[in-house]
């Protein structure tokens, strides 16, 4: 069944994609939730041609959608939604925002992973012991074992400024300590970057757990590691993740920059 629950995703995903590059980008409209924190109607939309698909073809499984929230039809799992990860992306027509469908029984352990980025058409997908993808070809994490050989990302607390200082001492460390740091505005696409190997280290203060629970199983099963800023092994509001060589050295970083700050 599980085989089966990937391929509805993988399809829900591709619906919503067709729909987001259908919107010009003159009509890209947003209002705004918070701090750097912008919502569309194009958020709400996507989510609903997500639910409704995998609804039509597994109608007794639950949903928690970053737009609609939980959504109960009496199933052992649920699915976690982020119809547009990285909305700025999309309303700014950069071609860096996604789509991310994960898929649970136990909270906080997702088994299955789809991530989507319409505008370059890489479909990343993964299922629980069955390896990783990206347009159907196999991808694993690269094998970078120096820090300096490193490309890393390390985006900044923009939606908690209070933040920003304690971020600045991780960032210098980083800077420092790696060959270059990337940002592209969607936690979704850095950690199938990891699993791609087009990265090797990624440092966010703050997550949502719509944002990372597909790419966490496609990472996992690429052969990479995660855990919390406070190295509980299952991240939900804050990730380390690598390569998973080089994941005690970035944990390592965190503890030695921001650490006592933080915890």
């Amino acid at each position: 069944m599980i085989l089966t629950r990937l391929t509805v995703a993988k399809e829900a995903a591709k619906l919503a994609g067709s729909y987001l590059l259908s919107i010009p980008r003159t009509d890209r409209s947003f209002s705004s939730k918070g701090k750097s924190d912008v919502v569309t109607i194009y958020d709400k939309e996507s989510e609903r041609i997500i639910i409704d698909h995998i609804h039509s073809k597994l109608p007794s499984d639950d949903f928690l959608g970053e737009e609609e929230g939980l959504i109960s039809h009496g199933g052992t799992g649920r699915w976690i939604i982020d119809p547009i990860d990285g909305t700025s992306n999309f309303v700014h027509a950069i071609p860096s925002y996604t789509i991310s469908i994960g898929y649970e029984i136990e909270e906080g352990k997702p088994i299955i992973g789809v991530v989507y980025n319409p505008s370059l058409d890489e479909l990343f997908w993964a299922a629980e012991g069955h390896g990783a993808f990206c347009n159907g070809s196999p991808i694993q994490c690269s094998k970078v074992a120096i820090p300096k050989n490193s490309l890393s990302v390390c985006p900044p607390p923009q939606r908690n400024p209070e933040d920003f200082e304690t971020y600045l001492l991780l960032y210098r460390y980083i800077c420092n300590h790696t060959e270059e740091i990337r940002e592209f505005g969607s936690a979704a696409l850095h950690l199938c970057y990891l699993a791609s190997g087009r990265i090797e280290g990624m440092i966010e203060l703050h997550v949502g757990y719509y944002d990372i629970a597909a790419g966490l199983v496609i990472l996992k099963e690429a052969g990479g590691s995660s855990s919390s800023l406070d190295g509980s092994k299952h991240p939900q509001q804050s990730i380390i993740a690598t390569n998973g060589i080089l994941h005690e050295w970035y944990k390592k970083a965190v503890d030695a920059t921001i650490g006592s700050v933080l915890f």
